[in-house]
């Protein structure tokens, strides 16, 4: 692969001067300890694959008694050949063994989802009838893909779909999105009304608008988003970039974003080479002095090198090369759970420069 893939990317981050109360809020984090993890038994006998997962959220759930924080992730689970359509979110909690290290097991009490790359967001608000309190629950979002039937690795269409559940194992679906994928959410911390911000993906850009719960989610409003691109400061020609996961920061002021960037090669065969890496960034909400907000890049948080030992995905009709994708974010725990080479998990423990 091109040493030099990302390179106008990084002269952009390497001209970035970052204010400094920015800088020691969200700090410089590394990964350690890298894994691929062990792909389990019943999906190899599937013949079936693991990878892209969402960033791990902490669930609170009762052994024994006890209440314990669980990581849980949806891990993005697929025929080995041939993906499109059949592609499940299907829920793990992240397990570290006595010789500390990590393993994925499956969670019980989450719902798998048809669909692939999972957001998951705590604390999401729904509207009630007039007179109640909103009630407060989990958004997970999935994105269903249907084959195009001359080229099934191909999609013929893709639709985000959003559920809503005070449980995980409890969701039902709340919003569609036709088209367009990737948008992420975070419930706002310091509004009293259930308003929550949205991230989008107007491709190649990350796009941002205010809505009041998960239910305004739709094809209208997602459109009306692009009147708010936030990266077109940042972003070279030639690449693309997405949000991830989305969290809000201890200063109600900021969110920060965990994002993918992208770029896309042709290979002079009607096939593209793809290079996917992991980034962090800050956003600065709107206000009235600033009422579109800024889209603050922090820094690149890794790349595909980190995990060398891990396998990419074949070669299709539409992709030639796999080999150099990276995918997932930081979530609410002290490990990283990724996706390598579309083909692969990867896990390491982050920690703070």
């Amino acid at each position: 692969m091109p040493e030099n893939v990302f390179l106008q990317l990084n002269e952009q981050y390497a001209g970035q001067v970052i204010p400094s109360e920015i800088r020691d809020m969200f700090g410089t984090w590394a990964l350690s300890d890298h894994v691929v993890l062990n792909v389990p038994a019943h999906i190899s006998a599937a013949d079936r694959v693991q990878t892209n997962p969402s960033p791990l959220v902490l669930v609170h759930h009762e052994i024994k008694g006890s209440v314990q924080h669980m990581p849980v992730t949806f891990v993005r689970e697929e025929a080995a050949h041939l993906h499109i359509g059949t592609t499940e979110a299907a829920p793990y909690y992240l397990s570290v063994n006595k010789d500390g290290t990590p393993a994925l097991r499956e969670f019980a009490d989450a719902q798998a989802l048809r669909g692939e790359d999972a957001r998951v967001t705590p604390g999401v608000q729904m509207r009630s009838p007039i007179g109640r309190k909103p009630h407060s629950g989990w958004f997970v979002s999935v994105v269903e893909a249907i084959p195009r039937k001359s080229k099934p690795d191909e999609a013929e269409s893709i639709t985000q779909v959003g559920y809503w559940g005070e449980r995980l194992d409890r969701l039902e679906p709340v919003c569609e999105i036709h088209g367009s994928k990737n948008t992420t959410i975070v419930p706002r911390k310091d509004s009293d009304s259930p308003n929550i911000d949205a991230f989008t993906r107007p491709f190649p850009h990350i796009a941002h608008k205010v809505l009041r719960d998960p239910s305004e989610i739709d094809d209208n409003n997602i459109e009306e988003a692009q009147d708010n691109i936030i990266t077109q400061d940042f972003l070279p020609e030639g690449y693309h970039m997405g949000p991830n996961n989305a969290q809000a920061s201890a200063d109600p002021r900021y969110v920060v974003l965990g994002t993918h960037e992208a770029r896309r090669q042709p290979n002079g065969d009607d096939r593209n080479s793809l290079h996917y890496r992991l980034a962090r960034a800050a956003f600065v909400l709107p206000t009235h002095k600033l009422p579109r907000g800024k889209f603050v890049p922090l820094q690149v948080l890794s790349e595909r090198s980190e995990f060398p030992s891990a396998e990419p995905k074949t070669s299709d009709s539409y992709v030639a090369d796999y080999t150099n994708i990276l995918y997932g974010a930081m979530g609410q725990s002290d490990w990283i759970i990724t996706g390598v080479g579309d083909n692969r998990l990867g896990a390491a423990r982050l920690q703070r420069l």
